[in-house]
């Protein structure tokens, strides 16, 4: 009827309106918003962490000197000095040197157990404030940026096996993932990346021409 097509225009003209009030900002947050029920929360969840305040070894849950800590709610450079910080009593040596169990050199943080080292080479290529808190944005964010520094796909393209286990050589975790598995989890994550480049190329242009401080292989400071 006449009166149902004018209520579908105006629903219609609504969602224009609505779209294009979103700022360019809103837009990659969105875009950049990793669900909670992808393959790439599910393949972190079962081999990374489940949580985007996890330490090592869920310290932060455990009876530990760093139980209750919400690395959530801590500035990205409340975290470099974190993750910086050598001596008794910080992260690196509880985990290298005093903590109970599996022991390691490593500094890891949040959903996707970005060592400090990796942290560090984020904020500078990317020129994050260090005032950014590392919630679930940033941290989705930060994994976006080093997956398309690592596997290196070029536009409209899926990245090969060869990139895919560039992308796994970051993750200690994906180390038991199957070819197949990885290349999934890799062509998810570059789809996401090729959605960006098509609304906001700048997100993964470096603001230093520096070579990449990812290494092949995941660091583990």
């Amino acid at each position: 009827t006449k009166q149902t097509e004018d209520q579908d225009m105006a629903s219609q003209m609504a969602r224009f309106r609505a779209a294009d009030a979103i700022t360019p900002q809103q837009r990659i947050d969105s875009l950049t918003n990793i669900s909670s029920d992808s393959l790439i929360a599910k393949e972190f969840d079962k081999h990374e962490s489940n949580s985007y305040d996890a330490l090592f070894e869920y310290a932060e849950k455990t009876n530990t000197p760093f139980k209750g800590k919400k690395i959530t709610e801590l500035t990205l450079g409340e975290l470099k000095e974190f993750t910086s910080a050598r001596g008794k009593g910080s992260y690196f040596d509880f985990n290298a040197y005093e903590k109970k169990g599996r022991r390691a050199k490593t500094t890891p943080l949040g959903k996707f157990q970005i060592v400090g080292n990796t942290l560090k080479g984020l904020i500078n290529n990317y020129g994050w404030d260090l005032d950014t808190v590392f919630n679930k944005k940033t941290q989705d964010q930060m994994y976006l940026q080093l997956a398309n520094e690592v596997m290196n796909v070029p536009f409209g393209s899926l990245p090969t096996l060869t990139q895919a286990n560039n992308l796994r050589g970051q993750f200690e975790g994906f180390k038991n993932l199957t070819d197949n598995q990885m290349s999934n989890l890799a062509i998810e994550t570059q789809r996401i990346i090729q959605r960006i480049k098509q609304t906001n190329p700048n997100f993964f242009i470096k603001v230093k021409n520096i070579k990449s401080p990812f290494p092949k292989k995941r660091p583990t400071k």
